[in-house]
């Protein structure tokens, strides 16, 4: 799953990146983004024209809970989201891309877990796959969730999923209204490992408090990788 990322970029660069139009999101950055907060997304509107925007991270489904709770999703399975009914619609006519430096992911490792930290590889910002629905119940914003797939060869040491990562043609491809399913499905690979890296961070991420450039320090450990040299830590 994705549960936290880093969105640190600048408005310009994310601007020229994402071929920006209109912006209204306050881009907020963050080291340690988490669910329930406001997100930056790249958007395709009706007259062809791209624009920014706020989004809340999590779609609640209201009536879901025990005693009275509500069930929040974050993230949508690729393998299934073209065809379930809570993602379907969303699938066809509400795609987004969210805007991320990289993301966290926590590794089971002698009953503790651990976190690591993944940037998504150059160049940034990069963008999550993502989907959107209006806002209801009294909702301000409108809410996505990010769509994981099957993590690749780096990452699967750490953690069985990613979100779907984009960049260049596929980003043009995820907005565009006309896009088939087909083709779109093609984009529910892995990222190619390549240029991807992970390093072991604090502990300090596990609180959404903490929220400044110590969340991404790699802490100093043996398996610590940076610039394309990451060696995961194994199971103990």
């Amino acid at each position: 799953m994705c549960g936290r990322f880093v969105m640190i970029s600048g408005l310009e660069e994310t601007v020229q990146r994402f071929n920006i139009a209109r912006v209204s999101s306050s881009l907020s950055k963050s080291y340690n983004k988490a669910p329930g907060s406001a997100v930056a997304a790249a958007i395709q509107d009706d007259d062809g024209n791209r624009s920014l925007v706020d989004l809340y991270w999590g779609i609640p489904l209201f009536g879901t809970g025990t005693r009275g709770t509500v069930q929040t999703l974050i993230n949508a399975r690729s393998e299934t989201v073209h065809r379930k009914p809570t993602f379907r619609e969303a699938f066809k006519r509400r795609r987004c891309v969210v805007i991320a430096d990289g993301y966290y992911e926590w590794q089971r490792r002698g009953g503790r877990r651990i976190p690591w930290y993944i940037p998504v590889a150059a160049p940034h910002p990069s963008g999550f796959a993502a989907l959107y629905r209006r806002p209801s119940d009294g909702g301000t914003l409108p809410a996505c969730v990010i769509v994981t797939t099957a993590a690749n060869d780096l990452i699967l040491p750490i953690h069985d999923r990613m979100p779907v990562i984009l960049s260049g043609d596929q980003i043009d491809l995820w907005l565009e209204p006309s896009s088939t399913e087909p083709a779109l499905l093609t984009l529910m690979a892995p990222r190619s490992p390549e240029g991807m890296d992970a390093w072991e961070v604090s502990t300090l991420v596990n609180s959404p408090a903490h929220d400044g450039p110590e969340c991404i320090e790699p802490v100093k450990c043996p398996w610590a990788g940076r610039n394309g040299n990451t060696q995961l830590g194994k199971e103990d």
